[in-house]
């Protein structure tokens, strides 16, 4: 298996190894590398669980690099009196470490999309207070357009994959990034 490690090891009894394990993953996040964990299972995967018997294999390290122009380019939309939100599937402190790294204001603290309210009234004073979210699932990505036009805010989206599709399509403006999906809208 290869996924997220706090997905696939799922909580673990204190004294397992997982503590050690996700302080390694939580150190390499907060220096803004997405970490993956390869692991295996003697059981397998099923369509109706996860497996419980999972071990940890190895951690794979991944980083982007933060393009020059990034600062200059959130100044310019801070100075338009643009809000920029950063909505990630990926890990809160990886996508703190990477916001303030290309020189986004109030990105030092992630929001665990896991931990957001369903209710929309609720959940748009959180996106509303805050800049930076990660672990967002593309259904919360498309309640949080919806939470924010609801609100009478012109939204644009940009995503680079499938689990950007849905949240593209709702913006008021979507902008498939690179070579983007096969799937993104084209309008």
């Amino acid at each position: 298996m290869l996924g997220a490690p706090d997905v696939l090891l799922g909580p673990r009894p204190a004294g397992s190894g997982g503590e050690a394990i996700m302080a390694r993953v939580k150190a390499h996040a907060e220096t803004g590398r997405r970490v993956v964990l390869l692991a295996r299972s003697q059981k397998g995967i099923t369509a109706d669980a996860s497996p419980v018997d999972v071990e940890p294999m190895a951690l794979v390290l991944l980083q982007d690099p933060v393009r020059g122009d990034a600062p200059a380019t959130l100044r310019y939309f801070e100075q338009q009196g643009v809000q920029v939100k950063v909505i990630s599937g990926d890990d809160p402190s990886t996508v703190a470490a990477v916001a303030a790294e290309a020189g986004l204001k109030s990105s030092t603290q992630a929001i665990d999309a896991r931990t957001l309210s369903e209710d929309p009234e609720r959940l748009a004073e959180v996106i509303e207070g805050h800049t930076v979210f990660g672990r967002v699932t593309p259904q919360q990505k498309r309640s949080m357009i919806a939470a924010l036009q609801a609100r009478g805010h012109v939204v644009a989206m940009t995503g680079d994959g499938v689990n950007d599709v849905l949240a593209l399509k709702d913006a008021d403006i979507g902008v498939a990034m690179g070579s983007g999906s096969a799937a993104c809208p084209r309008r």
